[in-house]
């Protein structure tokens, strides 16, 4: 190969970003309609000279289009390849970063070096393409995924992701049985980690402080930030022959603050849902162990404080089937509606108790109210319903719907 200079440019995706940001205690977007990322990528116009070899197969291996690109770095994808070379069209060449950013790629970083093509065997102009060799760094859910359906690809993983593989495959053993829809089995996912998981941004162990942004943290250690918690969704379900797409975006916290967030969009019953594990995982101040205000909700639900690209995670969000309080059954949209479910599922967890399918205790009443009012929700017709009842509590609703849970003792 004639020696030529090589120009360099890296792009960070999001899940490094998110873990960069939470590591500096940082909230690393001054407002939600900045672009994700372009606020994530980080390019230089390096000059080098380093000659990497380069095989003829790698040399005839032309991209003329968008389409063929994405399928090329998917194709990559598959097989866990971290360095790669592809001959791509030189008018498509500039478009390389903002196609990768308008796809999913399972990476959370690529860096890519790229000069002028030296052709290939087929006739190819050399004038027209130019030869990129990208070197990806791919998340560590995608790996262990990808070498849990191809055996062939185990040799690629380190010793801590061939363990985390081994874990999931136990965790998946003890969750999913064979009767369940693919309803139940994205449930039983989002309850196991939320309830052996808790949300943390730091940690006194250096090798656990780097686990909080990776999937590892909540399969592993039992903690971590959104990409974690987002990574083992997608691993979970993943390992449960459920489509699942892990999903990058920007969202506001309690205090109304733009931050970079991660969750999912999985495919239920042939229907795609959001659903946002780390914002299902209460607060110490929520009542409940599990929160189902953020499972299989719709785009329109979501976008009320997420945004994402919608050109990078194109699944349409639509359907309110299998939505939680939907598919249960226990949505109120006036008192008497309120009234009549909690009677009902007051009965039914007396009657589970008495029967011995569960143990006595608190009872627990969850449901989605509309048109909220806490003038008029008042829930001291519960004492009817349970004499031996002491204590009530219940959860507030910042505005006029939301999740609605009491806890009777």
């Amino acid at each position: 190969m004639d020696k030529k200079k090589w120009h360099s440019v890296k792009f960070l995706f999001a899940a490094g970003i998110i873990a960069q940001g939470a590591a500096a205690g940082k909230n690393v977007l001054a407002a939600a309609e900045t672009d994700l990322n372009e606020t994530a990528a980080a390019q230089e116009n390096l000059e080098l000279t380093d000659q990497t070899e380069i095989q003829a197969e790698d040399r005839d291996f032309f991209i003329d289009s968008a389409k063929e690109f994405c399928d090329a770095v998917n194709s990559q994808k598959t097989e866990l390849n971290e360095t790669f070379f592809l001959n791509i069209n030189t008018a498509l060449a500039p478009d390389v970063q903002t196609i990768l950013q308008n796809m999913d790629t399972g990476m959370t970083a690529c860096s890519w070096k790229f000069q002028k093509s030296n052709g290939g065997s087929d006739g190819k102009n050399d004038n027209d393409y130019t030869l990129f060799m990208f070197e990806a760094e791919y998340r560590d859910d995608i790996k262990v995924l990808q070498a849990f359906h191809n055996n062939g690809l185990c040799s690629k993983l380190s010793a801590s992701e061939a363990a985390m593989m081994e874990k999931a495959k136990d965790i998946v053993g003890n969750i999913i049985s064979p009767d369940m829809n693919e309803y139940d089995k994205a449930l039983a996912v989002h309850d196991y980690i939320i309830k052996n998981g808790r949300y943390e941004t730091a940690a006194e162990d250096a090798d656990v402080q780097k686990s909080l942004f990776k999937t590892e943290g909540i399969l592993m250690n039992g903690m971590g930030v959104c990409s974690s918690y987002a990574g083992a969704m997608n691993l979970l379900l993943g390992m449960a022959d459920m489509e699942c797409v892990f999903v990058t975006g920007v969202a506001q916290n309690k205090d109304g603050i733009a931050e970079l967030h991660a969750w999912n969009k999985v495919n239920i019953g042939g229907m795609w849902y959001n659903i946002d594990a780390a914002w299902d995982d209460p607060d110490s101040d929520k009542l409940g162990d599990v929160s189902y205000s953020y499972f299989a909700v719709t785009d329109e639900t979501l976008s009320a404080d997420h945004s994402w690209n919608r050109d990078a995670f194109p699944q349409s969000a639509v359907s309110t089937y299998y939505n939680y309080f939907n598919y249960n059954g226990v949505v109120a949209d006036n008192y008497a509606d309120f009234k009549e479910i909690v009677k009902q599922c007051v009965k039914q967890s007396v009657d589970q108790t008495a029967s011995g399918q569960k143990d006595g205790g608190d009872v627990l009443v969850r449901l989605y109210v509309q048109n909220y009012d806490a003038k008029k929700y008042n829930v001291n017709f519960i004492f009817d319903l349970l004499p031996s009842a002491t204590t009530c509590v219940h959860s507030k609703i910042a505005g006029t719907s939301g999740e609605f849970v009491i806890k009777i003792n």
